[in-house]
Order: structure tokens, then sequence, then C-alpha cells
């Protein structure tokens, strides 16, 4: 199990300033990957109500179990590496190994599919994302950095400017969008 703190700053862009700012970089797209995220809650949306996110993520063979509660500034992230038994044991019994949730009953209320890109940049991480989900695809730009969300931002916004990319829109968490 790790934890950490998650500051991230995040942006939906249009297709054409998503591919100018992947050309900018010169990211090599066979560095990408595909990771699948199906997010938990209960009936009675339980976690939505404390503002919190449970989600199993797949990339390849590899599964994780991620909590994440917001923070004054951005998220607490708990994360437990899960064998496919594992997986299958949440799905069948709705039953996570976490402590303070184990008596709860979770299903599966989303799921979205993300090819990510992921490079350093101003001694951050820049991370951009094609996500489907609901029938719906997006461009989504995250910057992690592990000091502050405004700075996180105004570099973002800055790096924006110098493209000339007016597309970008303050984005909502991809459980939001997928789920809610």
């Amino acid at each position: 199990m790790s934890k950490f703190i998650e500051i991230e700053a995040k942006y939906l862009l249009n297709k054409e300033d998503f591919i100018k700012l992947h050309q900018y970089l010169k990211l090599d797209d066979q560095k990408s990957f595909v990771q699948n995220n199906e997010y938990l809650d209960t009936l009675d949306q339980h976690l939505r109500e404390k503002a919190w996110m449970l989600r199993i993520r797949t990339i390849g063979t590899q599964k994780e179990l991620t909590l994440k509660k917001p923070l004054k500034e951005g998220m607490e992230e708990t994360n437990i590496p899960i064998s496919a038994e594992e997986y299958q044991k949440i799905i069948k019994t709705g039953r996570v190994p976490l402590t303070g949730l184990e008596k709860l009953k979770f299903v599966v209320i989303g799921r979205l599919l993300t090819k990510r890109i992921s490079c350093p940049y101003e001694g951050g991480e820049l991370f951009l994302d094609e996500n489907y989900y609901r029938s719906l695809y997006d461009y989504e730009v995250e910057y992690e950095v592990k000091d502050s969300l405004e700075r996180a931002k105004k570099t973002l916004e800055e790096l924006f400017d110098k493209l000339e990319i007016s597309s970008y829109r303050p984005s909502r968490s991809k459980n939001y969008r997928c789920c809610y």
C-alpha cells in the first residue's frame, strides 16, 4: 500500500489544441499506454456525499485499488495493488480491503478508458489523456506538482498562452465526468 498527496491542475481541450500541445512537447506515441478505470460507490452514493473517489485501475495485467479523499489542497491518495483474484472478489462481493470501508457494499458505477502519455515539465509531470466514457470522448491535460495548485494552474496557463491554445477550460475529475 502507498499513500501520497496528489496536487494537480486539470483542463479539457478541444482535439485540435490537444494535438498542438502533443506536437509541441514532441511526445512519442510509442510511450503511450491504455488504462481502464472502474469507479465504485455504494448504491446510496456514500462516497459521493463525502467527495471521495474509489476506483480499480487496470494497466496491462496490473490492477490497483485507489481511494482519494479531498484535502485543503489536493487529494490524499491511497493505492493498493490487487491480484486478478482479488479484483474478481471485489466485483463479486462488493467488499474492498480498506479500513473504514470494509463493511460497505460497492458496485461499479462507471467505466472510463484512457490513452495516456506523460512527460516531465517545469518541475512537475504533465499528462495528456484521451478519455472515452458513456459514448463520449474528451481530451484532458493534467499537470501534477509537489508544491501548490496555484503554481500548477499558472504553469499550464502560461504554456497554453505560449501555444495560443484558447479552448482550455477547467476540468472536473474523470470520476465525476464518467459517473455523475
